[in-house]
């Protein structure tokens, strides 16, 4: 047999043979496909259906024999464009039946101390203007400098709910309650015990931690659920911290 040639059309070798050969024969039975290709009669037939099918293979009536001649190859092209055609209203359908994508989260590593520049600077283009936080203000001075963060979120009208440590009241001007509040702020202090080593920022619809790691190293995750968590975990803690008000 001559070189497959329809493989990639997913055409398999016994119905390429058979079309193959009744193209060079143009007229024949199914008796003689058989005898030129070397597949047996039954095969042949059912071969033959299933190229009538496809719209490659006519046949007609002679005698009270049936003969079949192949249909010019470029019904192949004809035959595909319906099968995109069919496709596409299956398409169509099927994907009425797709379920809605659960949110998984889209999470980003940050390095160093410019990946933790990077945190902050997408912690002041909130959107919704609101920033819960939980962790050590001198800590991260004390790691990676003044980023200017406070001034830059006053500058931007952003309100910020921040959870802190004892060490970090010489950062903030605060009463002799222990409260500290302004419009753009309010602070409450977590108990010495309280172990958080890094930053923790809850905004619009994403988290973003920022640890003391190898110089610097941070994440944020884009994820209404795990955001809504982070926000119920934010005001428990809220709520048993010292000082503040609302």
């Amino acid at each position: 047999m001559a070189k497959r040639i329809l493989e990639g059309l997913n055409i398999d070798e016994k119905t390429e043979q058979v079309y193959r050969a009744l193209l060079s024969l143009a007229d024949a039975r199914a008796g003689t496909i058989a005898k030129k290709t070397g597949i047996k009669r039954t095969s042949v037939y059912y071969t033959l259906e299933t190229l009538k099918q496809m719209g490659l293979v006519s046949s007609y009536n002679e005698r009270g024999t049936e003969r079949f001649y192949a249909e010019h190859p470029r019904k192949l092209k004809d035959y595909f464009d319906s099968r995109i055609i069919l496709a596409e209203r299956l398409i169509e359908t099927l994907a009425k039946d797709i379920k809605p994508p659960v949110d998984t989260g889209n999470v980003r590593l940050f390095e160093g101390k410019g990946g933790v520049e990077s945190i902050i600077d997408e912690i002041l283009a909130t959107k919704d203007k609101t920033v819960l936080s939980v962790g050590s203000a001198d800590k991260f001075l004390t790691e990676f400098g003044h980023m200017g963060y406070g001034a830059r979120r006053k500058k931007l009208g952003i309100f910020s709910k921040a959870l802190r440590f004892e060490t970090d009241k010489k950062h903030h001007q605060f009463d002799p309650s222990g409260r500290h509040q302004s419009k753009l702020s309010n602070i409450r202090y977590l108990p010495p015990n309280f172990d958080f080593p890094g930053m923790l920022h809850i905004f619009d619809n994403r988290i973003a931690v920022i640890t003391y790691e190898r110089g610097g190293l941070g994440f944020v995750v884009t994820s209404q659920e795990l955001s809504q968590m982070m926000h119920s975990f934010f005001e428990n803690l809220w709520a048993t911290a010292k000082g503040g008000r609302e």
